[in-house]
């Protein structure tokens, strides 16, 4: 019998051991694992989305938004107060409160006084 006809004689008596079956069941699951562990991570979406213009419209948010729109935010967060129309609670615009409010929903306030004025009254979450 030849070396080769051996090492394949000695794989295939050492297949059938309760060895190689232990083996090859760990084997199996960590492949496994790795497999969904590797999907997971391809299914969730980066966190930080690049916003990018494509026909005056820019993707990336919930409610497209044309050019006109963008730059008129740009304004508006210039004003370091602001609220929801359908709110009662004003914030500071670097406050996270703040970018809970849908941009469709803002109102802007160049002084606290404006705001309380308007009949809002700072959020107590934002100091």
């Amino acid at each position: 019998m030849g070396t080769i006809a051996r090492f394949l004689q000695k794989i295939k008596s050492f297949a059938r051991t309760q060895e190689f079956e232990d083996r090859y069941i760990i084997f199996l699951i960590i492949i496994s694992g790795f497999t969904g562990f590797l999907l997971g991570r391809m299914s969730t979406k980066s966190p930080i989305m690049p916003l990018v213009e494509v026909k005056g419209e820019i993707l990336g948010e919930s409610t497209p938004r044309t050019v006109e729109t963008a730059e008129k935010e740009v304004v508006d967060r210039q004003r370091p107060f602001l609220a929801s129309k359908n709110g009662t609670k004003y914030y500071p615009s670097d406050c996270s409160g703040a970018n809970k409010i849908l941009t469709e929903n803002r109102i802007w306030f160049e002084t606290e006084e404006d705001a309380v004025i308007g009949g809002y009254e700072r959020s107590l979450t934002c100091k």
